[in-house]
């Protein structure tokens, strides 16, 4: 079968070698033997995955029914193949997207938006996650050592990236992070996902090179975490540290900012949550901690909300 790729985030590539890396119902990630990561993504919705290919697939087109994880894979001329499938992919006539940048908002988050971040934050908290970061801050008390170490991890780390990124303490942020980075189970584990969304949320927070100084750092050093957490993991963060994200978070960052109406925002959240068993909570956990970080009010929910919790699992 032949697909005509319809979206590509990244530069028309014409040539380029590699291996599968991973395979899902609808994605396959690809290693390129330069050491980037890009994604074959089948779906007609508009998620603009950073580095992703896109096409329209059939209903019911399963990737792991034509891919096998570790198998060869080059490009020429345009037109990638895949060993051992009997799938290609026409990359000539895609659409060449552009990528909109987090960086340097031109929207100041005032009080205004306070009230849509309470909407998004009181959501959350009663979403029943069951596994994750998200787990410091629900209403699901955590029952393995392993989920109780992820929370104590959360409750420690998560206010000292607050405190320190609001007053540019380079040294304190680079500590609460690393401290974050490859903590948690899955394909992106927890406080990748977590991280991804924070650097998303803090870009559209500030608005001048004085006050991301400490943000730009933070995305300089997640961009080089390779060896510290899983490939797919350190590729998002490179992306997300460049400024890029999938669409649909910022399409829920934008809401937050700009919009008080409830039902758009908890749709919006509803599609992130959607991604992964835990990737998509934590990714809005770690986006509304972002967009809190310069406002000590709402620090401060985050921050009790932790301790509260923590109060709890001491006591199980």
């Amino acid at each position: 079968m032949r697909f005509a790729a319809s979206e590509i985030s990244r530069k028309t590539i014409n040539s380029f070698t590699g291996k599968v890396h991973s395979v899902f119902r609808s994605t396959v990630n690809l290693m390129l033997n330069d050491g980037e990561l890009i994604t074959l993504h089948a779906s007609n919705d508009k998620q603009q995955l950073p580095g992703a290919i896109s096409f329209s697939a059939p209903l019911g087109f399963d990737f792991s029914h034509h891919v096998k994880h570790g198998t060869n894979i080059c490009c020429r001329g345009g037109i990638l193949r895949l060993s051992e499938s009997d799938l290609t992919f026409d990359l000539r006539l895609a659409q060449n997207i552009k990528l909109e940048k987090n960086y340097y908002s031109s929207v100041n988050t005032n009080i205004k938006n306070d009230e849509s971040w309470q909407i998004a934050w009181n959501f959350l908290i009663n979403n029943r996650g069951s596994a994750g970061l998200i787990l410091a801050i629900n209403k699901i008390e955590p029952v393995t050592p392993f989920d109780v170490a992820l929370v104590s991890r959360a409750q420690e780390c998560i206010p000292l990236l607050l405190s320190s990124v609001r007053k540019n303490n380079i040294v304190i942020t680079k500590k609460a992070a690393s401290r974050l980075v490859g903590a948690g189970p899955g394909l992106t584990p927890s406080g990748d996902d977590f991280l991804v969304g924070f650097l998303t949320g803090a870009q559209h927070t500030f608005q001048n090179k004085e006050q991301i100084k400490c943000i730009n750092f933070l995305g300089s050093y997640l961009s080089k975490q390779v060896g510290n957490s899983v490939d797919i993991s350190c590729a998002y963060l490179k992306h997300a540290a460049s400024g890029y994200t999938i669409k649909s978070l910022k399409d829920l960052t934008k809401l937050i900012i700009n919009d008080t109406y409830r039902t758009k925002i908890i749709n919006s959240i509803n599609i992130v949550l959607r991604f992964g068993h835990s990737s998509g909570s934590d990714t809005v956990f770690g986006l509304l901690c972002g967009l809190a970080v310069k406002k000590p009010l709402l620090s401060n929910i985050i921050i009790d909300t932790l301790n509260n919790k923590a109060a709890k699992v001491k006591y199980i």
